[in-house]
């Protein structure tokens, strides 16, 4: 018997070798199905990446015109931009000068007559001057033009410059100057490098 209990044992031996080469059959085919998978898997995300690159690409190719041309575009409105800038001041200017006049031609006193109305930038560092001359009746109709001048917003620091009694061949007249600084015409402050206010 004890022979046989021996081929006992070889068979129990050679079952546990089937059931283990079978384990191991079915773990490399198992593995094998997940690695094809896997596989197939990573052709076809390739393959949709490559496909999407190339629309991509073809996307880029249409749109490069268009990003040439926009930047050509860019380039010329910086080069503009001084001129445009340039161009929007002397829009406000010319407002602000028409706004000066209208205001002037609308509440000119009576018996007051301007003969000169001049704007002048003597000094860099100080704004636009205004200069009104004219005659008048009397002191009093200068008093009030200079009133009516003061109310104007775009008007500053309005003063009479000098006035004096003219004798003419048909009546007596004060001839006046008055000066003004005009609003907004001021020259920029620069503040000194590493100030801190």
């Amino acid at each position: 018997m004890p022979l046989i209990n021996l081929v006992h044992d070889r068979q129990v031996a050679i079952r546990k070798n089937e059931q283990k080469a079978r384990g191991l059959f079915f773990a490399s085919v198992g593995i094998l199905v997940v690695s094809v998978m896997v596989f197939g898997s990573l052709s076809l995300q390739a393959d949709s990446f490559g496909r999407d690159q190339a629309q991509l690409s073809l996307r880029l190719s249409k749109l490069k015109p268009l990003v040439a041309e926009t930047e050509s575009n860019e380039k010329e409105t910086a080069n503009l931009l001084p001129r445009v800038d340039t161009l929007e001041n002397a829009q406000k200017t010319s407002d602000r000068w028409a706004h000066i006049l209208t205001h002037l031609t609308k509440n000119m006193p009576d018996g007051l007559w301007l003969t000169a109305v001049r704007g002048s930038s003597d000094d860099a560092k100080k704004p636009i001057g205004l200069t009104l001359a004219g005659k008048g009746a009397d002191q009093k109709t200068i008093a009030d033009l200079i009133l009516r001048t003061e109310s104007l917003p775009d008007l500053q620091n309005v003063n009479l410059k000098y006035s004096e009694l003219r004798q003419d061949a048909e009546a007596n007249s004060i001839e006046f100057e008055v000066v003004a600084d005009i609003t907004g015409t001021e020259p920029p402050v620069v503040k000194p490098v590493g100030s801190g206010t």
